[in-house]
């Protein structure tokens, strides 16, 4: 039987998030839109949820594996056809080297999916593919332990994103709580799977 779960987080009751965000939310200077994948919205430990109840401006919009631009509505497009795509490409400018005023007002955009599922999604679409793309480097190695990434200097949708925003507002403390949030998540399913489980899993090896 499917555990009753609350319908502002979609995370079971004994798992609410709600409490652990801000009673009100993070105005964020750069509006963000997130394109999830279907398959990541069943995802226990999503982390874009937290994005959407924490920030005044944050738009999720479901996709499949279609090229985006045959779903997405047309007024969609054309609002974000000067978006900046946070996606780490070989040839994405680190977010560090903008100028602010470069890029004042423009959308942010961010691929909410497995990391194969977003090269695909990426590969699948035209239209993604012409936006330019920005990247991080996160001073400190990924908060979400609970999902392996392929390769080091990867973080979550979440940690990527605030720390785009944090990086062109030159505020980072100001999305903390949003981290914090991720935080307890990721720390309560270790607690639920059992130490054994998640160092033989998931621990980082040092």
């Amino acid at each position: 039987m499917k555990r009753p779960s609350c319908q502002r987080c979609l995370r079971p009751h004994a798992a609410c998030l709600c409490t652990a965000l801000p009673a009100t939310a993070i105005a964020n200077r750069w509006p963000v839109h997130i394109l999830q994948h279907t398959q990541e919205r069943k995802h226990a430990l999503n982390t874009a949820r937290i994005a959407v109840l924490g920030l005044q401006q944050c738009v999720l919009h479901a996709v499949s594996d279609e090229p985006v631009e045959t779903v997405l509505p047309p007024e969609l497009l054309a609002t974000l056809a000067k978006a900046l795509l946070i996606y780490p490409a070989a040839d994405s400018t680190d977010v560090s080297q903008l100028a602010t005023e470069e890029v004042a007002g423009r959308p942010l955009l961010l691929l909410d999916a497995s990391w194969r599922k977003s090269r695909r999604l990426l590969l699948a679409s035209p239209w993604l593919q012409q936006l330019p793309t920005i990247s991080v480097a996160l001073p400190t190695p990924s908060r979400y332990r609970i999902r392996r990434e392929p390769q080091p200097g990867y973080s979550s949708s979440l940690e990527a994103l605030l720390y785009v925003m944090g990086t062109l507002e030159g505020d980072h403390a100001r999305y903390a709580p949003l981290l914090a949030a991720m935080d307890g998540m990721v720390d309560q399913q270790i607690e639920r799977m059992g130490e054994p489980v998640y160092r033989r899993n998931y621990r980082r090896q040092p």
